[in-house]
Formats: structure tokens, C-alpha cells, sequence
């Protein structure tokens, strides 16, 4: 898990390694860049684990493209690839949920962008927020407009410990 994961090491089984583990070490990581988009954020979801790899996935807008899906080995090569987000939150998650989330976010990673129009908006924290959605994990009281900043801030107060937790920023 490494120390990237906090102080606690044994959070990935409740606080109670001796009686209870997680088998399949799958989870998502919800990554945040609060500078981003002129200071709205920016978001990125992984879905994975250590052993298997990580997809991350992102709705990065018309101007850079639209969406992408990058595979990284292990969660320190994935935080380090993506530096842009100074914030990563960490929610474990079982084999079903991570392939709700990876059909959904893969479904999804080309849906038109869309920021502007407040009927039919699609970015970066709709695509994270779906994904979740799809996999049955809250993500909060996240209004209309789904502001990745809000958002994120929504996803970790709906996913406290020991199920969630914070592996960088805030």
C-alpha cells in the first residue's frame, strides 16, 4: 500500500487485518486539479489495483482532444504520470463496482464535450461522477452544474473512512 495511503496501513480491511483482507485489492481513485479550468478543477477517475494495473480515465475537453484512457502499472507510476492533480482520494471498491465503473467511464470518455450548454452539459466531473454513479459508490449532493471542484469535495464527504481515503493534497 505504501505510505502514500497515510498513516493508517490497514484501512484496506477495516482496521482489522488479522479477520478481515481485501482479496481482490480493486478500488477507484478520484483525482483532482483545483486549478484547473480557470480555477472551476479539473477531474480524472483510475480504476484498478496495484497488482493488475491502473486505466485512468479523463473528459479532458475540445481543446486538448476529448477523452482519454492511459494504463499505468502500479499507483505511485499513475500519481506520478499525473501530476497535474494535486489532490487524489483513494475508495476501495469490489470487482463488480470497478467494471460498472470501467464500462461506464469507457462508454462514456467520448461523449460530446460540453460545458457551456446548461441543458445538455457533459466534462471532466460528469464522467467521474457517472462512473460512480454506475458502480453504485455516492458521490454526494452534487448539483446541476457539477463543478469538479464541488464535486470532488462531495465524492469524499460521501465516502468517509475506512471506506474512502486521502493519498495526496486535500
Amino acid at each position: 500500500m505504501g505510505t502514500l495511503a497515510g498513516i493508517n496501513m490497514y484501512v484496506y480491511a477495516l482496521n482489522n487485518p488479522l479477520n478481515l483482507v481485501d482479496p481482490y485489492g480493486l478500488d477507484v481513485i478520484i483525482l483532482n486539479n483545483p486549478n484547473g479550468a480557470n480555477g472551476y478543477g479539473h477531474q480524472g477517475i483510475a480504476i484498478g489495483n496495484n497488482d493488475k494495473g491502473w486505466v485512468y480515465l479523463s473528459q479532458l475537453g475540445p481543446a486538448n482532444g476529448g477523452g482519454v484512457a492511459i494504463n499505468y502499472g502500479g499507483k505511485e507510476n499513475l500519481l506520478d504520470a499525473q501530476g497535474q492533480y494535486s489532490n487524489a482520494y483513494y475508495i476501495s471498491t469490489s470487482p463488480q463496482q470497478d467494471d460498472e465503473a470501467l464500462i461506464y467511464a469507457e462508454q462514456n470518455l467520448n461523449h460530446p464535450y460540453n460545458w457551456w450548454n446548461p441543458f445538455s452539459h457533459y466534462q471532466c466531473a460528469d464522467l467521474v461522477s457517472g462512473a460512480l454513479t454506475a458502480a453504485n459508490i455516492p458521490i454526494g449532493d452534487v448539483p446541476f452544474e457539477n463543478i469538479p471542484n464541488d464535486a470532488y469535495k462531495q465524492i469524499k464527504n460521501a465516502n468517509p473512512d475506512p471506506i474512502g481515503h486521502l493519498i495526496k493534497g486535500q
